[in-house]
């Protein structure tokens, strides 16, 4: 069984909430549940989603409160069993005050929507793929029978065969993304209307009787031929 210590807490809360661990925080922690089970899943809740506290206007007793609700739930209890367990001083007074169960569940609606209940809630949900792991194999198994069942028909083992290709085929890795900008850039564009001019320069040159060698024997300075 969990149990709380001072330094346990403090480690676990973020830095602006360390002031406020005390000892009776401490034993409250400690003694949460009567039963050990509950107790030791609301005390593991406790540490699981202590990021939460770093929301604003989370006060510590209000994590608390939000921690053993949302444990009750997870364990399968319905809302309302949650609420009361989580409040059995709240609920005592409002069934001495002769607030029907009607009038309770308002309360429990209430609570059940608030903003650190659903913040823990939704870090606690399990994805439907991995809750239902079991379903998919169970599925994947009557694919395969279908496949090697000779009594059934060609078309319908096809299927089945390429419902199991389909599911087994192994993920394919992403090749990396490389962007390549082929757009002309202004420097470029200079170069290319260099070449021209040169290109042009030559041939007139070459129709003045000017040899090849005589060319590649000249300078180039700024897309201009210079005779030595």
């Amino acid at each position: 069984m969990t149990t709380f210590t001072l330094d346990l807490v403090k480690q676990t809360l973020p830095t602006k909430l360390k002031g406020v661990v005390n000892q009776e925080l401490i034993d409250s922690l400690n003694n949460i549940s009567n039963d050990p089970d509950h107790a030791d899943t609301i005390k593991e809740n406790f540490i699981s989603y202590a990021r939460i506290l770093q929301e604003p206007h989370i006060s510590i007793q209000n994590y608390i409160n939000a921690i053993k609700y949302c444990s009750y739930k997870i364990m399968g209890e319905s809302n309302i069993d949650s609420w009361i367990k989580t409040f059995p001083d709240k609920y005592q007074a409002l069934r001495a005050r002769g607030c029907s169960i009607k009038d309770v569940s308002s309360h429990v609606a209430s609570y059940h929507k608030s903003k650190t209940v659903n913040l823990i809630l939704e870090r606690a949900m399990v994805p439907v793929w991995l809750l239902n792991q079991d379903m998919f194999q169970q599925a994947l198994n009557v694919q395969a029978t279908i496949m090697n069942d000779e009594d059934v028909s060609p078309m319908h083992r096809v299927a089945a065969a390429n419902s199991v290709l389909t599911h087994l085929k192994r993920p394919e890795v992403a090749a990396p993304s490389i962007n390549i900008d082929l757009r002309e850039t202004s420097g470029l564009s200079d170069l290319k209307d260099t070449l021209n001019k040169l290109a042009r320069q030559q041939l007139e040159l070459i129709g003045q009787g000017v040899t090849a060698k005589d060319l590649a024997e000249q300078k180039i300075i700024e897309g201009e031929v210079i005779n030595d």
